[in-house]
């Protein structure tokens, strides 16, 4: 990316990074992480033209929740979809150089799993 002058970096977190889950307390800092390691890299990468991004979703209805590590009931309906999620990764692909987004948080609109 350096050597062309630009790019994009698009790192997927989740809201579990701002918010405390029980049991999930290696996901949630991980994604804490993920979301400071962005935020410095695209402070570290700006100068050549590398932008990076976080997005940051609440459930989404994926195989996660066919682990069986994962017990749940959620209302798997209720959450973000797959294509929803692939959507907005296309819409920030797509933005022009010009403009850098630190972040956007997608939540389905039934609130917090």
């Amino acid at each position: 990316m350096r050597k062309q002058k630009g790019g994009l970096i698009i790192n997927v977190s989740s809201h579990a990074a701002r918010n405390a889950f029980p049991q999930w307390g290696a996901y949630c800092v991980s994604k804490a992480a993920l979301e400071s390691f962005t935020k410095c890299l695209a402070a570290e990468e700006r100068s050549f033209g590398i932008r990076a991004c976080t997005l940051t979703l609440g459930s989404v209805n994926s195989n996660l929740w066919d682990s069986d590590t994962v017990q749940s009931d959620f209302d798997r309906e209720a959450m973000l979809s797959v294509d929803q999620v692939a959507s907005q990764l296309l819409h920030l692909a797509q933005q022009p150089k010009s403009l850098a987004i630190d972040d956007i948080t997608l939540m389905p609109s039934s609130g917090v799993f």
